[in-house]
């Protein structure tokens, strides 16, 4: 039985890092006044280029730095399209999503080949502290990690701190409640709001090169919507770092939960297990419209 918690948690741990390291970043856009529709796609094109250049570079402190530059480039474009050329938020987003899922399918088939068996890369390993991973259900769980997941759960503390204790935090939740307010104060919203959707890219990518570089390898579509997940449990906290943190936790233990239930047989079709952690994430997601956070999300603000 422990065994079946130690790794239904530690499952859960490990799927929660890519979304909560999106959504941490998210919460900066949001704040900012913004909403970043193309995270998905900037997943997506993070984990190709993460991938890249780990198998060149044998490297993965240099892919993940690939990976979040490349979400970082992804976010420049976006912005400059949407403020500079004024097009439309929606359409843009579409285009880059819709952009990104047929770039990767045509180089990961291009460059890693179309062979049954996915070609390799070095993989970001766990590493068991000493003494701290001998505690027994919760050591395995929480201290044989690798570094990205306490980089991920420290970050949570830090964007708070970020957002509600420092000059910089002031400045962008003071864009997103009132901009003309905010202009006369001497604030340069246009700068501050490239920034935070800069943040958001760069998180995004990263995160997408965290999912190819835990598994060693790219396929196609492995993002499979988790950005648009964490863009919903962003708005759903209302840019509470703690809230995304818990629900990602949320998110993810229900994807742990049905991942362990198809090893019994249930006589249930295994696309129903599939489909309970969307469906809770809709139902969440009711709960939060009913509470009228998603108004407030999309048009409480000043543009």
């Amino acid at each position: 039985m422990s065994e079946l918690i130690i790794g239904l948690f530690s499952s859960m741990l490990a799927l929660c890092v890519p979304l909560l390291i999106a959504a941490e970043g998210e919460v900066f856009v949001e704040h900012s006044g913004q909403f970043n529709m193309g995270i998905e796609g900037m997943m997506m094109l993070g984990a190709l280029s993460a991938f890249a250049v780990t198998i060149v570079t044998k490297s993965t402190p240099l892919g993940l730095l690939a990976g979040a530059l490349t979400g970082g480039v992804l976010a420049a474009a976006m912005f400059l399209l949407i403020y500079k050329v004024h097009l439309d938020l929606v359409v843009v987003a579409i285009v880059f999503n819709l952009l990104a899922t047929g770039i990767t399918g045509f180089l990961s088939t291009l460059f890693i080949g179309s062979s049954r068996v996915p070609k390799q890369c070095e993989k970001i390993v766990d590493i068991a502290i000493p003494l701290l991973s001998k505690i027994p259900v919760v050591g395995p769980v929480l201290f044989a990690r690798n570094y990205m997941v306490y980089a991920a759960l420290v970050c949570v503390p830090v964007v708070a701190r970020v957002l509600f204790r420092t000059r910089f935090g002031l400045e962008l939740r003071a864009v997103g409640s009132h901009k003309l307010a905010a202009s006369t104060m001497g604030i340069n919203v246009l700068r501050t709001q490239f920034k935070c959707f800069g943040i958001g890219g760069l998180t995004g990518g990263l995160a997408g090169a965290y999912m190819s570089l835990t598994l060693g390898m790219f396929v196609e579509n492995m993002t499979m919507n988790k950005g648009f997940i964490a863009l919903a449990l962003c708005t759903f906290s209302r840019g509470n770092p703690y809230g995304t943190l818990i629900g990602a936790l949320l998110f993810t233990l229900a994807d742990s939960l049905q991942l362990r239930l198809q090893l019994f047989d249930f006589s249930i079709p295994y696309e129903f297990l599939l489909m309970l952690p969307y469906a809770l994430t809709i139902v969440v997601l009711a709960a939060a419209a009913r509470q009228g956070r998603f108004k407030k999300a999309f048009y409480g603000r000043n543009r």
